[in-house]
């Protein structure tokens, strides 16, 4: 017997709530430390891009012509990892919930649970440090447009 008099055996809810919220975890770490897997464009390459974007929309917007049409991003290996995390992390305290309602062995749905939130705070976390320094960015274009529509 296990705490509390409850058998751990029958925690299956319980377990899948701590395989959900561990995996969801690592998914989120492996995507933010060791990604992007994806290939990418050169840092000055995505900076003169973003900048050329930025030039040929202020020129199409003072010459009255019509905005051009959104392209979807396609699906690569980083934005799959981008939404498998989250995904698994919600499971996490679902699981855990249903095991609560079953009336599992509390231990695992609270661990369950904790490693879920944790995958999501790590992932929101890493979001917001990503859209602060793509607002840096995106500033330091701007303040020096005068130079790039020259």
């Amino acid at each position: 017997m296990a705490h509390g008099g409850r058998s751990l055996h029958g925690a299956v809810f319980g377990g899948l709530s701590v395989a959900a919220g561990a995996i969801a975890l690592m998914i989120v770490a492996i995507h933010i430390f060791g990604g992007p897997f994806a290939p990418q464009p050169s840092v000055g390459e995505a900076i003169g891009g973003i900048a050329a974007d930025i030039r040929a929309s202020a020129l199409r917007s003072l010459n009255g012509a019509p905005r051009q049409a959104a392209v979807a991003a396609p699906w690569d290996i980083d934005r799959a990892l981008a939404l498998a995390g989250p995904v698994m992390a919600t499971l996490a305290p679902i699981a855990a919930t249903v095991s609560a309602v079953r009336r599992e062995t509390r231990r695992p749905l609270a661990f369950g649970a904790m490693l879920g939130a944790a995958a999501l705070a790590l992932q929101l976390v890493w979001w917001i440090a990503l859209l602060f320094a793509g607002a840096i960015l995106l500033y330091a274009i701007l303040a020096n447009m005068e130079s790039i529509l020259g």
